[in-house]
């Protein structure tokens, strides 16, 4: 009672203290916490640096280049390769997985920048990934004398380039430019060997590399530029840059030629870029190191994959790494978009949000694609990176394809971008015609039963735990995507004729699946427990907070997490399971159980010994750099001490770190920007309202104007 009195007192006070980096840290040292230092040359290294700008991207090996394509085909890892969003293929094929004839769209592999002759041995080595700069600079000597020393980047600014410079103290070495001619484009379910052509020649002062996929229906054809002050020679399999003493520099340009004006400032204004999107983004500073590298490693990933806005494309689920999938999911743009939102990228999600509305149309004849008797919107589940129209014709790649949950992502990103925005003009433009047409989609398949609950069912369908068979009734998943979608509309005035309402004062369906030990089924009649590939039990406490706290089965199913899913206790986690736990964990507020699962990341192998990427699936090393991954670990490590989950504001409500915690720019949709620290159990606090709110506070509540400051501390 003490406490909330003095809380209480230094809201209305309007407080004395202010929100600082701990120990008065600059940003730059912050985020620098995070950089990848390496001082030991590995030529089978577990990850390579990832560098990207949201519409073009790459990941580099040891060296500094791309690995060639011969040392890729004796790895084991992730693709090392430069990815290019405008180079997609649709092709029409017999998915091997169904045995039926379909369309699909898939990312192709764009080049290579590699060393003719790669060294084995190198000496004096050290590789660094600047996060602040977005830079990776590689040094290292040869067996010979020579020192190498090599900078990439990826212009923020002009989104088709990239940077290579190349220092050598002697001598003259070559670096070959190749294409991939012969790939699977996605071995899952397209097994045929795909083709590309490559040509080169020399257009002015730049050399012109054109690479087509003829088999493609979109005849994908791109066209990419190289500007070189190292001479150029045209092969066989692309070009030879010769690297002599001093500085040399290799632009990459796609779609057009390597200007000369980009590049005099390209680098520097690469460097000014991040620093100003750094300077804008929420940040929090940890004590423990792992905690602290997998922030700003993982902030840097989601930017550098997501931070564009005219490609007008959704990125793939392992950004532009060129590794599984070559595509994208709604559900997995739902575990990202938090955590863009709360660190102040809100625009990247309504950027989303506006697309997703401009194919609502699209969208309706793909439901009935599907299911003939649907009404609404259903987006597909591997999303394409052209149109909707055609899409998935005649019959889908995979089963998958069926999972009824989908569109509720799409409705609770919608309503939280909307909140984030403040923008009654773009939410009724944009947010809410695709909140109604969810719902419309969730209200044409629910059916009131003779227990008095509406129940629903599509077929063919299939759930969000893959692994808990097909066309069964009243999906878990489903059922929670539904209801929020549901008291979403009624909530925002959109339920017209109150039949949402009307549905949801009787009940969905989820007390049907109640099992004996308290915890929901994942559909009805299924065998679920300890079988599961991922606990959809928990999607309510990490996804779709359908109450103001956790529901009991909910708490139930936290409890049982490792029982629930199939090899947690191993530990061995598929997908995203393990940042769903963490992800639970922070929004019940269960330090122990949080630090247990924390405690688990390296001995899952469900990132590598360096804390640099997350795999896709524990001990995957072919699916690194698993962004959807990296946004959910992103949203718990925020959430445990700025949550505004359940429509409140809890500040250090599970605090699962020794030591000082500061924060700052975290943004809620609330209405209210935080900054603040915790530290040796007193919490000091900074809120900025970014319009009229009134919100509660651990439990206090407070009413602020737009542009107002509050500063509380306990």
């Amino acid at each position: 009672m003490k406490k909330v009195f003095c809380l209480l007192l230094v809201v209305l006070l309007g407080g004395a203290a202010s929100a600082q980096t701990s120990k008065q840290k600059s940003l730059k040292e912050i985020i620098c916490r995070g950089n990848i230092v390496t001082t030991t040359y590995q030529e089978d290294a577990e990850a390579g640096c990832y560098l990207g700008n949201g519409r073009f991207g790459a990941v580099f090996s040891g060296l500094g280049l791309t690995l060639s394509p011969e040392q890729q085909k004796n790895r084991k890892t992730g693709q090392s390769q430069f990815s290019h969003l405008n180079h997609w293929g649709r092709f029409r094929f017999v998915s091997s997985i169904e045995k039926k004839e379909t369309t699909a769209d898939y990312l192709l592999p764009l080049l290579k920048l590699h060393w003719e002759e790669e060294p084995k041995t190198v000496s004096s080595y050290r590789q660094e990934q600047n996060m602040y700069d977005g830079v990776l600079e590689t040094a290292y000597t040869l067996d010979n004398g020579v020192k190498v020393r090599v900078q990439n980047w990826f212009d923020q600014v002009n989104k088709n380039l990239a940077g290579i410079r190349l220092e050598l103290s002697e001598g003259t070495l070559s670096v070959k430019a190749t294409a991939l001619t012969d790939f699977l484009a996605y071995s899952f379910v397209f097994r045929k060997p795909v083709r590309q052509s490559i040509s080169a020649e020399r257009v002015g002062d730049n050399y012109l590399f054109t690479i087509a996929c003829e088999e493609t229906l979109n005849r994908c054809r791109s066209q990419i530029y190289f500007y070189s002050t190292a001479p150029v020679e045209l092969c066989e399999d692309g070009l030879r840059f010769l690297v002599s003493k001093g500085k040399n520099e290799i632009f990459v340009s796609y779609g057009e030629p390597v200007r000369q004006k980009d590049r005099v400032s390209s680098l520097q204004r690469t460097k000014k870029h991040w620093h100003e999107t750094w300077r804008k983004s929420g940040w929090m500073d940890f004590p423990e190191e792992n905690a602290q590298k997998m922030w700003v490693r993982s902030m840097a990933y989601l930017l550098s994959s997501h931070d564009d806005f005219e490609a007008g494309i959704i990125q793939p689920t392992n950004g532009l790494t060129g590794n599984v999938f070559p595509f994208h999911f709604v559900q997995d743009l739902g575990y990202i978009s938090p955590a863009l939102m709360m660190t102040g990228h809100n625009d990247i999600v309504m950027r989303w949000m506006e697309k997703f509305a401009g194919e609502i149309e699209a969208m309706k004849k793909y439901a009935k694609h599907l299911w003939p008797q649907s009404e609404g919107i259903y987006p597909p589940w591997e999303l394409p990176f052209g149109s909707i129209e055609g899409y998935h014709e005649p019959n889908v790649p995979v089963a998958y394809c069926y999972e009824p949950h989908n569109p509720g992502y799409l409705c609770r990103m919608a309503k939280e971008a909307a909140d984030f925005a403040g923008d009654p003009a773009w939410a009724k433009r944009y947010a809410y015609p695709l909140i109604r047409e969810v719902c419309r989609f969730y209200r044409s398949a629910c059916k009131k039963g003779t227990d008095g609950l509406w129940h629903m069912e599509w077929y063919p369908s299939i759930g969000q735990d893959e692994a808990g068979g097909r066309n069964k009734k009243n999906y878990l998943c489903s059922l929670y995507s539904a209801q929020y979608s549901f008291q979403t509309a009624v909530e925002l005035g959109l339920d017209e004729d109150d039949s949402l309402a009307a549905i949801l004062k009787d009940g969905l369906a989820f007390e049907s699946l109640m099992s004996d030990r308290g915890t929901y089924h994942t559909a009805h009649d299924a065998d679920d427990f300890g079988k599961q590939k991922h606990p959809v039990q928990l999607d309510g406490l990490a996804y779709f907070p359908i109450k103001k706290q956790p529901l009991l089965p909910e708490r139930k199913a936290y409890e049982l997490r490792q029982e629930i899913t199939e090899r947690a206790k191993e530990p061995f986690f598929a997908g995203w399971t393990l940042g769903e736990f963490l992800l639970a964990g922070s929004n019940i507020k269960d330090v122990k159980g949080w630090r247990e699962d924390w405690a688990k990341m390296r001995p899952s192998n469900y990132t590598d010994s360096r804390w640099i990427q997350i795999y896709e699936t524990s001990g995957n090393a072919g699916a690194s750099f698993y962004v959807t991954t990296h946004g959910m670990i992103l949203q718990s490590l925020i959430r445990n001490y700025v949550n505004d989950y359940w429509g409140g504001l809890d500040i250090a409500s599970c605090p699962v770190f020794e030591g000082d915690v500061s924060f700052g720019n975290i943004g809620t949709r609330l209405g209210v920007t935080v900054s603040g620290t915790v530290a040796k159990g007193k919490v000091c606090l900074s809120l900025t309202a970014q319009r009229d709110c009134t919100f509660g506070v651990n439990g206090v509540s407070v009413t602020m104007k737009r542009g107002e400051t509050k500063k509380m501390n306990w």
